[in-house]
Parts: structure tokens; sequence; C-alpha cells
């Protein structure tokens, strides 16, 4: 007797939010399409999930939605990705998974927002726990263990979610999550009738459900994820990738931690990058196709240079994402920021190296 097939899964990824806390960068650059470490977060979104085993996707899109699908039919996936317009998007991330759920009849989802990243090993975790855990369930959350991003998590004695965002009556902390959960298909009139009642984010439908006697379980991870609702956020988990960096693109450039190379005349380093005399390259860095460092810059550590970026002469940048065809000018100091084209957007807080 062959074995039992686990059920294909699909992901519902949110994606259509202004991403207001991302401003002004924002407001040219959907939040999908911020890129670090080589990627854009939702093309390392999906990656995740696809090495966790998921296989089908349905991505809710609204402000600038036409840029995020073009970018999303370049990927290798594209077959397995349904794009879903949400025309309402402003009316907060509940109105997007109501409009994408809308198209979507499997008997399980996940639900995870865009601005998100989480390693593989997390969510197959997430998945298990759903479908071999004790206890009949609608939905599973994930949480992680004290973590100063998300939205607190509360227990019951009972082992279940008692609540999300705040405390009820005999509950523990038992740690945050960014909102990815795995539910099952009767969590869609849960979610309509909490929009219809005026409600704005998804945690107010799962603590619709708590509070009417449903069973919402949890599965722990101790594996480190990153909620990237701000360019602090977004330049620490491009620290994180570039450290922990095992594998990159074809025809990339990467320097990791701990190596340093000077170049002694034009063209030293072998790639399609191309180095002025004395440029300097402080690891870890990863550098794209066609990019250009000046004679006599510095770059690194934990950069990442888009295709097509350039760093002018006697420049420093530490720190920094720049994006695709962005231009740093001759003898500026970049740090704890991310370029566009020429402007240069600065964290409010700053990341220090460690």
């Amino acid at each position: 007797m062959s074995m039992k097939e686990e059920p294909i899964i699909r992901a519902v990824i949110l994606a259509a939010g202004r991403g207001e806390r991302m401003q002004p960068l924002s407001d040219l650059v959907p939040k999908p399409l911020l890129f670090c470490a080589g990627m854009t977060l939702i093309e390392r979104l999906i990656h995740s999930f696809r090495v966790a085993g998921v296989r089908k996707f349905t991505v809710g899109v609204g402000w600038k939605g036409e840029l995020v699908r073009e970018h999303l039919m370049t990927l290798s996936d594209n077959n397995l990705i349904d794009v879903v317009d949400v025309p309402n998007y402003e009316r907060g991330p509940l109105q997007t998974l109501v409009t994408a759920l809308s198209t979507v009849n499997d008997r399980e989802f996940l639900i995870s927002p865009t601005d998100y990243f989480v390693v593989p090993e997390a969510i197959s975790a997430l998945l298990s726990e759903h479908s071999h855990g004790t206890g009949s369930r609608i939905l599973t959350l994930m949480v992680g263990p004290n973590r100063e991003k998300g939205t607190p998590v509360f227990a019951g004695t009972d082992g279940l979610v008692a609540g999300i965002g705040e405390s009820t009556e005999a509950a523990t902390s038992i740690g945050s999550s960014a909102m990815l959960v795995i539910a099952e298909r009767s969590f869609k009139s849960w979610c309509t009738e909490t929009l219809e009642d005026g409600a704005a984010k998804v945690v107010s439908a799962i603590n619709r459900m708590i509070t009417e006697g449903k069973s919402v379980r949890y599965a722990v991870t101790k594996q480190q994820w990153f909620d990237i609702d701000n360019l602090s956020a977004l330049l620490k988990l491009n620290h994180h990738l570039l450290q922990n960096m095992m594998s990159y693109a074809k025809g990339w450039l990467f320097m990791p931690s701990g190596q340093e190379v000077i170049a002694s005349q034009r063209g030293d380093l072998p790639s399609s990058v191309e180095f002025g005399a004395g440029a300097k390259v402080i690891g870890p860095v990863l550098i794209s196709h066609s990019c250009h460092v000046g004679a006599g810059a510095t770059v690194g550590p934990f950069v990442t240079m888009g295709r097509n970026s350039r760093v002018g002469p006697r420049t420093s940048v530490v720190e920094s994402i720049l994006f695709g065809d962005s231009e740093v000018l001759a003898r500026a100091r970049v740090e704890n920021a991310a370029v566009y084209g020429q402007t240069v957007y600065r964290s409010e807080s700053t990341h220090v190296a460690k």
C-alpha cells in the first residue's frame, strides 16, 4: 500500500498595502519589491515557501500592483502564481485577504504578509504541527519567543491561543507573531464577517474566533524571522542575510565576512563589476552585474549593490542597499541607508555591525 500523499498547500500572500512606515521610499517602490541581499522581499518569501514544499500561490496586490504583477511574472515559478487585484486595499490587510480568498477553494492554506522573512524550516514546522498536532483546529499560528517585533500572543492553561495583541484573564505571554498562519477553509467566513463589521486587520478575525470559543492553536519556532515594517528592519535583514549567505545568483560578486580586497588596477577583480584603481571592498558585500565602484571608493561591510548601480570615486558606503540603476556621487559617505536613483533614504535608527 502506498503512503498517503500530503496535500498540495497554497500560500496566500498579502501584498497590497502602501507601506506607510517605509515612506517615502515606498512611494516609489511597492513594499513587495523592496530589495536586499540579491532578492526582492516577495521573491525571497516565495522561495522560502517553495523550499518548504508549498506549490501554489495567490498574491493580493494593490498599491502599484502592476509593478508587482510584472515582477512576479519574471520569476521562474510564475506558472504557480495567481495574482488578484484588490481595488479597495486601503481598507487594510483584512480586505486584501478576503478579496484574495474569494478566488481560493483549497481545503487549507497558508497566509502571510509580504513584508516578512522566514526560513523554510519554520514554515515546515508550522505545516507539520497543523497537520499532525493533537486536537482539532481551524487555524494554527506561528509564534516566536522573546521577539521585539510582531504582535504579542497569549495562551491559556488549555494550551490554546487566548488572545493576540491584548492579554486576557488567566493568559500567559508565549511570544509574538508576524501573522504567519495556516487555516482551514471555514476561516474565510470569519474573515468576511469581521470585515463587514468594519475591522481592518486579520488579527481581528482570529480574536473573534477565540471569543466565540473556536480552537486556535500555535506552533513555537526558534528560527529567526523578520517583520520588515520600516527601513531599519530592511537594513537589519540585509545585514543578517549577508552575514549568513551560503549561495547567490550566478554572475554576482560576493565577498564574505572577514575578507577585504583592494583593486590595484582597473578591472583587477574577476567579475562583471568594474573597479577603479584603489577601490576597496570589505566583506560581507554582494554586488550585481554591471556595477561600477570608483577609484579610491570603499564599499562595505554589509552592502548590497543592485544591477547597474554605481559608487563614485572616493566614496564610502557602509551598511546600505543600492537598488538597481542607483548612483552614489563622488566623495559622499552613505551609512545605514537605502539608495534609489540618486536619492539617499537614511534609517532613523543605526544598525551597528557585530
